[in-house]
């Protein structure tokens, strides 16, 4: 199926989505065209930097992860697909627009700030949601002693506990230990949206 996979043969709005593993070639002839707003960003750690940041760049992309409706717009606009390793297939629906629709339409009817706020963010905790990895969460405690008091952790017995992250100090009689959960209740898909 891999070898006979054109996106370009599907629908938009088809009741199947694909996310595939791709090379693909960023031809030199696009880089003037394309230099203020590159596609496929990266996720780069630039030199004399700590942290990584999602780089636009026109390198050829390796391994790279993406929607198929993604790499039909790269295709059409002249990178070249050089080899699928690997596909995803899944069923996709527009299940949430109706609601997407109802509080828009509310929004723009809204007679007073309160009402156009209250309906955008219906819709932003909803996309939230569809995005949260309860595997992500945290257990954090907030310490102001070194030592236990009182039937309390204190930051020595945090930071000694196997499930330790990290800590940020915030001065001197206050440090937020983080703790890894020990227990993650999955109630909901890991990804929607």
């Amino acid at each position: 199926m891999i070898e006979n996979f054109d996106c370009s043969t599907i629908d938009d709005h088809s009741s199947k989505g694909y996310v595939l593993e791709v090379d693909l070639e960023y031809p030199s002839s696009l880089h003037d065209e394309h230099n203020d707003l590159p596609f496929c960003a990266e996720q780069m750690t630039p030199p004399k930097s700590k942290f990584s940041k999602l780089i636009p760049n026109l390198h050829n992309k390796y391994n790279y992860v993406i929607h198929y409706k993604n790499l039909k717009q790269c295709l059409k606009y002249g990178l070249k697909l050089k080899k699928i390793h690997r596909m995803l297939e899944f069923s996709q629906s527009p299940w949430l627009a109706s609601y997407i629709d109802l509080n828009t339409r509310l929004r723009n009817s809204a007679r007073n700030e309160f009402e156009k706020d209250l309906f955008k963010l219906m819709v932003n905790s909803v996309f939230g949601k569809t995005m949260e990895n309860v595997g992500k969460r945290q257990n954090i405690k907030l310490c102001s002693c070194w030592e236990n008091r009182k039937g309390q952790l204190g930051t020595r017995a945090l930071i000694a506990l196997p499930h330790f992250k990290t800590c940020s100090i915030f001065d001197e009689n206050l440090v937020a230990v983080h703790l890894e959960k020990l227990k993650v209740f999955y109630d909901r898909p890991l990804y929607v949206g």
